[in-house]
């Protein structure tokens, strides 16, 4: 069985968020496409979120953000790819920060099983006076 690498999240809501800086100074040469998948699956149809920021100037760090949610636990990639004219493909890539908000287990999930778990008690009890 293949083991793939790759980022496990709850459901819930994250934001990815990094500092982009060109290698020149000639705008149309610098930028960055980056995107979040799905990691298992294999149908491809597995990106959740993308973007791409362009003329990015040497001096200038950007900071770019991508906010996505997930309906369910999911291990996640994150990809980065230079685009540009061929003279300067690349870029610097900063301080990439996976932040989130994942959605907690309601409180009445828990009340529902620990008053499974008396019914369990009470029956037990029962059976074990009979």
């Amino acid at each position: 069985m293949e083991t793939k690498n790759g980022i496990d999240l709850l459901a819930g809501s994250y934001t990815l968020s990094f500092w982009y800086l060109g290698r020149t100074a000639t705008a149309e040469t610098n930028g960055i496409n980056y995107k979040i998948f799905n990691v298992d699956d294999v149908d491809g149809d597995n990106v959740i979120g993308f973007g791409t920021a362009e003329d990015v100037l040497a001096k200038n760090w950007q900071k770019i953000k991508l906010d996505f949610n997930l309906t369910a636990a999911t291990k996640i990639g994150i990809y980065f790819a230079a685009v540009g004219t061929d003279d300067t493909y690349g870029g610097l890539v900063d301080n990439v920060r996976l932040v989130g908000t994942p959605v907690p287990v309601p409180a009445a999930a828990w009340l529902f099983g620990s008053a499974l778990m008396g019914l369990v008690g009470v029956a037990r009890r029962r059976s074990s006076k009979v």
